[in-house]
């Protein structure tokens, strides 16, 4: 027999046939199907304003993000006999370097200049370098490159210069190589690689990070954070108009529209029903006919036994279901052998009892109306769906 234990998956939609059970539940999803279309135009709409603003965002912001406060002026060169910061002779190298920058300077070129260009610029012609440039650990604030940033790096009595500086120029060319030295990770990310930085995923340097910085942003979720790394880079109030628009027309407008279009399905669906209730039903003589009502649910003339099952099984039916959830949702990483066992027993005799109830439904409604009504849910002259739901796919 192939392997087909991937096919186990499928139970993960056994929870989806509280659906049937909960009227208001059901009227939720009806909703939402009945609002797709609308809900597009509200997300195309949220989508575009996420373009503009991560477009702004990379104009004004971009490469700011990873300017820290660094000990020396300029980048230094690697020590040959310590390649990694957790070595005691880190220490004892980074203190010697603190004392003369210049003998242990990497390379002769100055780090920026206003009059370089991309191509021109040295970091570019050169290539990346096997440098590095110690940061100020214990100030983890991002420092200003211009005038109008908030956050300057202050220099204590007794203690050396620090200068704001970037593992790139101002043109994003490389400074240092890609390496894991002397950090654990790469060198490059040494600036951002912060949990208090969201470890450099959030900026403005591509169309994909910062289409990623402003969903966070508008989410509300950890925004204020960017929002002081802004101030701090960028300058006070451009930081603060353009978050407050952000906010305003993304965070609350455009999320706020998702709502009313939902509400507006919502109480079309109600009008719906109550000028369904309105209009006269007329009745369709069959052999199998169904008939449900709040109570009870009458099948033709088939086994009375499987009619009073049917009937007053839902409860149990639902206790079935939310057990069926909750032993699913105990599989986990790390599960020992007895206790996947366990689970798996459990699976088994609950898929035991969805299997007998889809029996006992098809003995009492017959195969070719179960198949039919399975196929389609959305009838509107009888709420099929409170008994019959395609147990076929779920098993």
């Amino acid at each position: 027999m192939p392997n087909i234990s991937s096919l186990r998956i499928v139970r993960v939609l056994r929870p989806l046939r509280t659906i049937s059970q909960l009227p208001g539940l059901k009227k939720i999803i009806e909703s939402l199907t009945k609002s797709i279309e609308s809900l597009l135009n509200v997300i195309f709409l949220l989508v575009f304003l996420l373009t503009v603003f991560s477009i702004v965002g990379i104009l004004c912001m971009r490469g700011m993000f990873h300017a820290r406060c660094r000990l020396t002026p300029y980048p230094l060169t690697m020590p040959h006999n310590c390649t990694s910061t957790f070595e005691p002779c880190w220490n004892d190298y980074i203190s010697a370097a603190l004392e003369s920058p210049a003998s242990h300077r990497c390379v002769m070129f100055e780090n920026d200049n206003k009059h370089w260009t991309q191509s021109t610029s040295p970091w570019y012609q050169q290539g990346p370098q096997n440098c590095f440039w110690p940061i100020d650990w214990d100030d983890e604030r991002v420092c200003s490159l211009n005038s109008m940033g908030r956050y300057k790096c202050p220099t204590a009595a007794n203690e050396v210069e620090r200068t704001c500086g970037s593992n790139f120029d101002r043109f994003g060319n490389r400074r240092f190589i890609s390496s894991n030295e002397p950090y654990g990770f790469s060198r490059m990310n040494s600036g951002t690689f912060y949990e208090s930085l969201n470890w450099g995923y959030t900026n403005f340097d591509t169309f994909f990070d910062a289409f990623l910085t402003m969903f966070q942003i508008i989410t509300m979720e950890g925004w204020t954070d960017i929002l002081y790394q802004s101030i701090d880079s960028w300058g006070t109030l451009p930081s603060v108009v353009l978050y407050l628009i952000i906010i305003v027309l993304a965070g609350h407008i455009a999320l706020n529209l998702v709502l009313a279009v939902i509400s507006e399905s919502i109480e079309k669906l109600e009008q719906e029903n109550e000028q369904h209730q309105n209009f006269p039903v007329t009745s369709v003589s069959k052999v199998d006919e169904i008939r449900v009502d709040h109570e009870s649910y009458q099948i033709g003339d088939r086994n009375k036994l499987s009619k009073a099952i049917i009937s007053n099984s839902q409860k149990a039916m639902m206790v079935c279901i939310t057990l069926n959830t909750i032993v699913l949702a105990c599989d986990h990483y790390g599960i020992s052998d007895d206790f996947e066992k366990l689970l798996e027993i459990f699976n088994f005799i609950l898929s035991s009892v969805f299997f007998a109830e889809m029996c006992l439904i098809i003995h009492a409604v017959g195969i070719k109306e179960y198949i039919r009504c399975a196929a389609d849910l959305s009838l509107d002259s009888m709420d099929v769906t409170k008994l019959l739901i395609p147990h076929i796919l779920l098993q």
